[in-house]
């Protein structure tokens, strides 16, 4: 399935060297430390072409990282660009970036989390 995909996509010793196997679909875990992974998939449509049904599917996925640091934080981003922008493998035909941004969320007294979140669309055989 899609979902053991993205997540062994995921898991690998690059990943978990920053988030200690903190890799949760759709929310993390209520008091999880940081750095962590979400990762939510949405929108499985077919791909049609002019002769009908192409045989692969469309979704969108959506990764976001928290950290506690920038350096943590563009690390993390690095490594996903790296696995997931134009990846193709195993039951995936190809994924794609299709936005990305950062968010500062707290303040210096309270303690600053980076949120940067990453979106592509993913096409698989379904």
């Amino acid at each position: 399935m899609i979902e053991t995909t993205i997540y062994s996509l995921l898991n690998t010793a690059n990943i978990i060297s920053y988030t200690n196997n903190r890799i949760y679909p759709t929310d993390a875990k209520e008091g999880t430390n940081w750095p962590f992974i979400v990762y939510e998939l949405s929108g499985n449509n077919p791909v049609m072409s002019l002769a009908g049904p192409t045989g692969l599917n469309m979704l969108d996925l959506e990764l976001t990282v928290e950290t506690t640091s920038v350096a943590q934080q563009t690390a993390l981003s690095n490594l996903l660009k790296g696995i997931f922008s134009g990846y193709s493998g195993n039951n995936i035909q190809g994924s794609f970036l299709t936005d990305e941004s950062v968010v500062k969320i707290g303040d210096e007294q309270e303690g600053i989390i980076y949120q940067e979140t990453q979106q592509y669309k993913v096409y698989y055989n379904g």
